[in-house]
């Protein structure tokens, strides 16, 4: 930092004084009070178990359009290699099987584990019709992710085969300029999730499988 708080007086100046580029997009956006986030990466971490912190629920849209719950793991563990780096892990809240031509719904295992976890789960189908009807599911699932922020844990990561990548704006797959798939990074995924174990423990034995994750 220079003496007048500048932070960009010892670039030198460009001829015009401007890059030129659009700025309209920043027409009255204001970025002075924003929290700043960690800074976190998105590389897969290596294959394994690591000791984690939940730090974003939401819901999203699956590929094939079922709802699903959207966690972000982020390794917290200071002597592990991978400490900051982020994983996402993904539970549909239910999937459609077909029998002799009858589709049904099926309410997923990994989300009936995630609402254990946080002793949300009732076994009692009429205690729990009003938790996963239409008019209780939104609340049910506010509960589990108010529950589950902050949460810590062990993660047991692998890695993904890289996909091709699609254009955001058109949905079409991407190419190289020679034809083959533009294809993205590899990425890690969450496998199992446990309880938080003690530097050093052996993974193996005390990681609790798939309280949280199917």
């Amino acid at each position: 930092m220079t003496a007048n708080n500048d932070p960009f007086a010892a670039f030198p100046a460009t001829a015009a004084g401007t890059s030129g580029a659009d700025l309209t997009a920043l027409d009255g956006l204001d970025l002075s009070q924003v929290e700043v986030a960690e800074e976190f990466s998105f590389r897969a971490p290596e294959p394994g178990f690591h000791n984690a912190v939940v730090t974003r629920t939401e819901c999203r849209l699956s590929s094939k359009g079922l709802p699903m719950a959207v966690l972000t793991y982020a390794i917290d563990d200071t002597n592990d290699p991978d400490h900051g780096v982020v994983v996402l892990g993904y539970t549909v809240l239910y999937f459609k099987r077909t029998e002799q031509g009858r589709t049904t719904r099926v309410l997923n295992p990994g989300f009936r584990r995630m609402l254990e976890a946080v002793d949300l789960w009732r076994e009692d189908p009429r205690e729990r019709a009003p938790m996963l009807n239409a008019a209780g599911l939104k609340t049910t699932v506010d509960r589990l992710f108010a529950l589950m922020l902050r949460r810590k844990c062990t993660i047991k990561t692998s890695v993904a085969a890289p996909r091709q990548r699609v254009d955001r704006e058109t949905g079409q797959p991407m190419f190289n300029p020679d034809g083959s798939p533009l294809m993205g990074s590899p990425r890690g995924q969450v496998d199992e999730v446990g309880k938080p174990r003690a530097s050093g423990d052996d993974p193996l034995t005390r990681v609790e499988r798939c309280s949280l994750l199917g």
